[in-house]
């Protein structure tokens, strides 16, 4: 079962003082897709469709093979395990990674990046369009006792926690939007989790990695720049990376101030589980720089 959040900046209106420090922000929102359980793509041909903005389109698809191959010249027998995903074959769609051509008229293998959670998804990183683009390939022989692994192949190998592919998608509303999906992969290569996903509804606007709520509006993402800073949420922890020192605050939903201190550069996470579940307003002020970001908790 899917449970579907969606957060607007208009719906808390009512919180005054608070809110208008991202006044900048109101025509910006994430929605926020949560899959429970967690799909787990562990057997031969396993699937899942995303549906991005669940406009009865699927915009992308994850896939798990494994097979047999044999190598007659060297006489080995192998197994691998592959992990793929691909924008279903929709051309106006796209997922961030490179590719590699292999040799004169040997075909392309696009590789699909592990974005960290808090790195932006925008137009500066590289999308491909490739129908089935390789996140992982492990190889082992099977004429070893226990099977031996021999090499992986691709950025989601051999075990990785929580990272994100970076999505690039057609809307319903015949507009582009930029994404993410949150994924795993276990026990060498054998096991693809699909945790969650989110988009930014405003067209062409870049998201953080992570984020649920959508504030990174043109707007937004400058001023972080400008800032040298990023925040984003996750697991009930603020995480924050800046450049200068500033002064940091956390409101909660009624523009109480439940936290106010100073802060030298660098990066550093606050820890929000002492707090009830709502909506928080962090702010970073430096000089006459400040940025503020929605967070949900």
């Amino acid at each position: 079962m899917r449970a579907k959040k969606q957060f607007t900046l208009q719906q808390y209106s009512c919180l005054a003082g608070a809110l208008l420090l991202i006044q900048n922000n109101s025509f910006s929102q994430a929605i926020y897709t949560d899959i429970e359980p967690d799909v787990e793509l562990q057997f031969q041909g396993d699937f899942v469709y995303i549906d991005m903005d669940s406009d009865s389109n699927n915009d992308f698809f994850l896939l798990k093979r494994s097979s047999y191959f044999t190598n007659t010249y060297y006489e080995w027998y192998r197994f691998n395990h592959i992990l793929k995903c691909g924008p279903n074959f929709n051309p106006e769609n796209s997922i961030a990674g490179i590719f590699a051509t292999n040799g004169a008229g040997g075909g392309t293998t696009y590789f699909p990046y592990a974005i960290n959670a808090g790195e932006i998804i925008n137009s500066d990183l590289s999308f491909q369009y490739g129908h089935y683009q390789l996140m992982g390939i492990g190889f082992f022989d099977v004429d070893e006792t226990p099977w031996v692994w021999h090499y992986f192949i691709g950025s989601w190998t051999p075990s990785i926690d929580s990272m994100f592919l970076g999505v690039r998608f057609l809307g319903g509303d015949d507009c582009k939007h930029y994404g993410w999906i949150r994924c795993s992969t276990a026990d060498s290569a054998k096991t693809l989790i699909v945790h969650d996903f989110a988009y930014e509804s405003k067209c062409e606007t870049p998201i953080i990695a992570g984020d649920t709520i959508g504030d990174t509006t043109t707007v937004a993402v400058s001023n972080l720049l400008e800032l040298n800073a990023e925040i984003f949420v996750y697991n009930k922890q603020v995480f924050v990376s800046c450049k200068v020192s500033h002064q940091l605050e956390i409101f909660d939903s009624s523009g109480k101030k439940i936290l106010d201190s100073n802060r030298q550069q660098g990066a550093y996470n606050i820890d929000m589980q002492p707090f009830p579940k709502g909506i928080y307003i962090v702010k970073l002020t430096s000089g006459s720089q400040m940025i503020s970001k929605t967070i949900s908790m």
